[in-house]
């Protein structure tokens, strides 16, 4: 492989900033210092002042689950019975269903307690062993929008989980009796269904009528009492009335109405009485004796019918009792969605009616975050940052004509070319041009971006160019013409240069595994295809450009470079009389999902390593952030008893406290949501008094009506560092915390912005 290209002189690279553009990597980006190298040393605090919004609370928990996805390492840990629903090895992907994972029932060997082998005793004390089961729908891990199936949730909001639309099915639980139950033979009994115990109250083939809770107990006469126990709570009993039929009981105080044997009471505390029997000896002393129950609420299942709870009935719960004749064999709970719902990692879902176990998210596991952004150089080139193996480089990748728009040459301009194929037509000498020297292996690949800073001819070493890396400029490599030398650590990548000295024109003969000049690779291994057919300096052979898709590709979940799922940023210009490079789209990584009212749309790739992608349609000119995870990347859904919680050291956890909590963090780095008003941390790290409101915040912070404020300050918390994140009303601190989840922000410097897509950064940096 060959590679034209001529130099004469070095320039050195400039770095450009303009106000906070993604483009922009300082020393102490987001989510430094909070999180790093994938361990979280951070507290997010929210006020509690006078007035304080809830949008300054959801605003601190985006910022925690932000904060959440960069944190690596150690394990999920779920307390209570609960089985992850996965195979060994078969992790749960975006875009994949749990039957691809966990494609089987969830019987005893899963959860021991809940669904246990038992035996179940008729009231003829004859023996009915059972087994139970629970079958999990195909559930599918997603990004979606939480608005669409939250109704707490007020604006569009990306969200990772479990969308389930009204009427889907989330699971199916199966009581199979071994020997079949006579249905008449059921009546004050105890069954148990997923680890509860429910009091038969009365049976047939099609119905059951069950209390939960319940406890039994037998008075007789009129004024004799009793105590009980049911769910914790205390029963204090009498019989206020009783004859050959019926009785009165007085529960806690309160006398029911006249009930028969087999009728049922609520009790002002929602709970329910069932009388079981009732006794009366008319030819001799007149003594009556009765048998009751008291449970905490009365469940009944009619066959093929939503499951009703004392006289409600549950939408999406739906029983079905298989009998033949009055023999049961078999009841069968369908749990379906009534209205639409989600799970997510702050949100389970337990079932409705029973509480026998839930569904709760584990998050998502990402096992690197590596950052790349699709921006423009402030003028007329697209210009891709990322990271590769010898540090950070910016890369202008295609330039444009400022009159129509079209794309003219493949880097900056003609003077400053990316040199990507040996059929480049280069017509003039290009001082700054550059090119990029690529090798593949397998799960092994890198990059090197060059330019030639001087030639040589000495009698000595005969002709010589030596080349800089642009990813560190201290590393500098010296090829004699004619000669191989390597270039590439990990690939074995090789340049032989061919040098004409009197024209200072150099090209290259590139060898080694891979090699090639015209693919980027990531340090973490996201490829991405350099432009090598634009309308380039004239050469009217070329076709005329104004949009060009450029397309990244994933490694698969083995970790084999180049192997995955693909995607395109697509760039092309804006403007009317003056043309300027903008992205003008995302294609193959799913559906977009609006950040609030931001203009910033955030994509999930549905793939193993679940690259995510945040367009910036704000600006004039567009911008495009990637965060690679660079391997296999998956999220955890358990089954789980409805106690069950979960943690992890692989998980941010909890990590919000209210301001007047703070003592309880103290030590850890602090990200303070809201403003000197209603937060009085905000205070102590602004320096001002609490609360400091309106004019006096706009005296103190320069920040005004419509804005919002990002501050570093060291100083104010013993030796901890804190970030304000605060706006001048709280929908201002929410466009303040979409701007710091979506945006490069050194987190040292001062910010003042005006949306979730506009700040600019402050000339000095805060010394507080």
């Amino acid at each position: 492989m060959k590679l034209n290209f001529k130099k004469i002189s070095a320039v050195l690279g400039s770095v450009v900033m303009a106000g906070a553009s993604l483009g922009f990597a300082a020393a102490a980006s987001f989510p430094a210092p909070f999180v790093q190298n994938g361990v979280a040393n951070v507290a997010v605090v929210y006020g509690t002042g006078a007035g304080v919004s809830q949008l300054d609370q959801v605003s601190a928990g985006n910022i925690e689950s932000n904060l959440g996805t960069y944190v690596t390492g150690g394990s999920t840990n779920i307390s209570g019975e609960n089985v992850l629903l996965q195979m060994p090895s078969s992790y749960l992907h975006v875009g994949n269903g749990i039957s691809q994972v966990f494609g089987r029932s969830v019987t005893k060997t899963d959860m021991p307690t809940l669904l246990a082998d038992g035996t179940y005793q008729d009231s003829q004390n004859s023996d009915h062993s059972y087994t139970q089961k629970i079958d999990v729908a195909n559930l599918t891990l997603k990004q979606f929008d939480l608005e669409q199936y939250d109704s707490n949730v007020t604006s569009t909001t990306p969200a990772i989980g479990f969308p389930l639309s009204s009427g889907a099915n989330v699971l199916n639980y199966t009581l199979t009796f071994t020997s079949a139950v006579n249905s008449s033979l059921m009546q004050y009994t105890n069954l148990n269904l997923m680890g509860s115990s429910y009091y038969v109250l009365s049976a047939s083939s099609t119905s059951l009528t069950l209390l939960d809770s319940a406890a039994t107990a037998t008075l007789s006469n009129v004024g004799s009492s009793t105590t009980l126990n049911v769910g914790g709570k205390t029963y204090a009993v009498s019989v206020a009335y009783i004859d050959s039929s019926n009785v009165k009981l007085t529960i806690n105080g309160q006398t029911t109405d006249t009930l028969q044997k087999g009728s049922t009471y609520k009790l002002s505390d929602g709970s329910y009485v069932g009388i079981k029997d009732v006794l009366y000896n008319t030819a001799g002393s007149g003594n009556g004796e009765v048998d009751f129950s008291i449970g905490a609420g009365k469940i009944i299942l009619n066959n093929g019918q939503n499951v009703q709870v004392g006289t409600n009935s549950v939408s999406g719960v739906t029983a079905t009792i298989g009998a033949s004749g009055k023999s049961i064999s078999n009841i069968s709970i369908q749990w379906d969605t009534g209205d639409t719902g989600a799970i997510t990692q702050s949100m389970p879902l337990t079932m409705p009616a029973f509480d026998g176990v839930k569904l709760t998210f584990g998050g998502m596991t990402y096992p690197k975050n590596e950052n790349t952004t699709v921006a423009n150089d402030g003028n007329t080139a697209v210009k891709v940052s990322t990271t590769l193996e010898g540090g950070s480089v910016s890369l202008d990748v295609l330039g444009i004509d400022k009159t129509t728009g079209n794309f003219t040459t493949i880097g900056q301009d003609s003077n400053n070319l990316l040199v990507t194929n040996n059929s480049a037509y280069l017509n003039k000498i290009h001082q700054n041009s550059e090119f990029v020297i690529s090798g593949i292996n397998g799960k092994v690949a890198e990059s090197h971006v060059y330019k030639v800073t001087s030639f040589s001819n000495t009698t000595e070493n005969g002709l010589q160019v030596v080349l800089t890396d642009q990813a560190n400029t201290a590393n500098q490599v010296t090829l004699t013409n004619g000669q191989a030398s390597s270039v590439g650590v990990s690939t074995g990548i090789t340049l032989t240069p061919s040098i004409n000295y009197a024209a200072k024109n150099v090209s290259f003969t590139a060898s080694g595994t891979g090699a090639n000049f015209a693919s980027l690779y990531t340090n973490d291994g996201l490829k991405m295809l350099l432009p090598t057919s634009v309308h380039v300096n004239g050469n009217a052979s070329k076709p005329t450009v104004q949009s060009y898709n450029l397309q990244f590709t994933e490694a698969d979940k083995n970790g084999n470079i180049a192997s995955g799922n693909k995607f395109n940023i697509t760039v092309g210009s804006v403007g009317t009389t003056t043309k300027q490079t903008s992205v003008t789209g995302v294609s193959g990584a799913g559906s977009a999902v609006e950040v609030g009212q931001t203009n910033v749309y955030d994509y999930t790739v549905a793939s193993p390593l679940a690259t995510a992608i945040s367009y910036n349609e704000g600006p004039t000119q567009e911008t495009a952030s990637l965060v690679y995870h660079g391997g296999e990347s998956y999220g955890q859904l358990y089954l789980a008893s409805p106690s069950a919680t979960i943690s992890g050291s692989s998980k941010l956890g909890n990590v919000l406290v209210t301001d007047s909590e703070i003592s309880s963090v103290s030590g850890k780095n602090l990200v303070i949501v809201g403003g000197s008003c209603i937060n009085s941390a905000a205070a102590t790290a602004l320096g001002v008094a609490y609360p400091t409101c309106g004019p006096a915040f706009t005296q103190a912070t320069g920040v005004g009506s419509g804005q919002f404020l990002l501050e570093g300050v060291t100083g104010k918390f013993g030796g901890s560092f804190a970030l304000v994140v605060a706006g001048y009303e709280a929908a201002d601190t929410t466009n303040a915390a979409t701007y710091l989840t979506h945006n490069t922000v050194d987190t040292s410097a001062k910010y003042v912005g005006t949306s979730g897509t506009q700040a600019t950064l402050q000339v000095a940096n805060s010394t507080a």
